[in-house]
């Protein structure tokens, strides 16, 4: 997963909830210290909703994804969707969707609450 562009994320949640995002950004370890907000100036990585049949486009380009020593992947600052290690045991992975995106609705419609489980999740490199 480290090293590489243009991803998109696909994540399904305990509550059955399909989400995830795109950047065009590199994912790596960060340079100073645990977390490293990445700018994307391009203004190309998104979020999305399946369930929602929804695509949201990053409002804060400061903060469009966060590489971090030991989670991720991490999209926004707050963060917008962020998954932690052990994603499928701890309920540790939350959102505050909205903060770097311009999503407008209650995180419990994206996520299915504030706190989830991941059931799964898959990261893709898009070959452009």
């Amino acid at each position: 997963f480290r090293k590489i562009a243009n991803t998109i994320v696909v994540v399904k949640t305990n509550y059955n909830k399909v989400i995830g995002g795109f950047t065009p950004l590199k994912w790596d370890l960060p340079k100073m210290e645990n977390h490293e907000y990445i700018y994307d100036k391009s203004g190309k990585t998104f979020l999305y909703s399946v369930n929602l049949n929804g695509k949201y486009r990053l409002i804060d380009k400061d903060f469009a994804i966060c590489n971090a020593a030991k989670m991720g992947p991490i999209f926004g600052a707050g963060s917008d969707l962020e998954i932690m290690s052990e994603a499928d045991k701890n309920t540790n992975n939350f959102g505050l969707i909205g903060k770097s995106f311009d999503y407008k609705g209650t995180p419990e419609m994206f996520y299915g609450n504030s706190k989830f489980l991941v059931k799964d999740y898959e990261c893709y490199e898009v070959l452009l």
